[in-house]
């Protein structure tokens, strides 16, 4: 089961002023020229980011530098996709790894430029133009909630093109499961449906995308030829947790199989 997600604002930056001022129908997904105009907002404004999310995008970067080296690929050439401002991969940059940055558009990227740490980037909406076979790891973070059904499972499909014969990818999402919904539906009945699914542009929100449930992950990945390595919970403080726990954090390691 899939869910849709909505935002008003992004540390501190509305979102909502950005689409009326952008002339944007807040009921469409959020697509380049949103973010665009976040970062040029965050660029003017001096790159204020919340303490909580510093931490979180902190901890997210520990738990990749640990599944890196799990995966055993002596010096591997890695490409992160939607990278943002490139905060999560900073410390694997500034450690000597080979790791490309890729994002629909490049104004993010002058946080890591301020900071002075060198860095390559892909600027584009899809992969391709990748060479086939041109990365061991491929680190997708919190960008399939911008796509579609269909939408996904092509990218998967496609992720797994980019990716070298036992090559990995890993994968992190914030998780969508229905214990929660059962329990909340029990007690509202069927109106609290309506809220859960379609609230969004009623309260003045910008369509944000899909959160889906780790078996849909699962089955997007699996369908693409991807076998699964390992598969693990976090909860909001970064902890592992069971996969039933109310918004756990889902990361996926997924090998793609070497040629037969």
């Amino acid at each position: 089961m899939r869910y849709r997600l909505y935002q008003t604002s992004w540390n501190g930056t509305s979102l909502v002023d950005i689409a009326i001022k952008k002339g944007i129908d807040c009921r469409e997904i959020a697509k380049k020229d949103i973010y665009d105009e976040f970062y040029r907002a965050m660029i003017e404004g001096g790159w204020v980011f919340d303490r909580q999310w510093i931490e979180s995008k902190a901890r997210i970067s520990e738990i990749l530098r640990e599944k890196v080296v799990a995966t055993a690929i002596t010096n591997p050439k890695i490409l992160s996709v939607g990278a943002g401002t490139g905060i999560v991969e900073e410390h694997l940059l500034r450690n000597g790894y080979d790791v490309t940055l890729q994002d629909c558009q490049s104004k993010s990227f002058e946080y890591l430029r301020r900071k002075g740490v060198e860095f390559k980037s892909i600027i584009s909406q899809d992969f391709a133009d990748i060479p086939s076979n041109s990365f061991d790891i491929v680190f997708i973070g919190t960008v399939s909630y911008a796509l579609d059904d269909d939408q996904y499972q092509s990218f998967i499909n496609d992720t797994r093109r980019i990716c070298r014969p036992g090559g990995v990818v890993l994968f992190w999402e914030v998780g969508f499961n229905l214990i929660p919904v059962i329990r909340r539906l029990a007690k509202n009945g069927t109106d609290f449906i309506f809220k859960c699914f379609d609230k969004g542009y009623a309260r003045h929100e910008l369509f944000w995308g899909w959160i889906r449930s780790s078996d849909e992950h699962r089955h997007v990945f699996e369908h693409a030829g991807f076998k699964l390595v390992e598969q693990s919970f976090y909860n909001e403080h970064w902890h592992h947790c069971f996969r039933f726990y109310p918004g756990a954090k889902i990361w996926l390691c997924y090998r793609n199989p070497p040629c037969s």
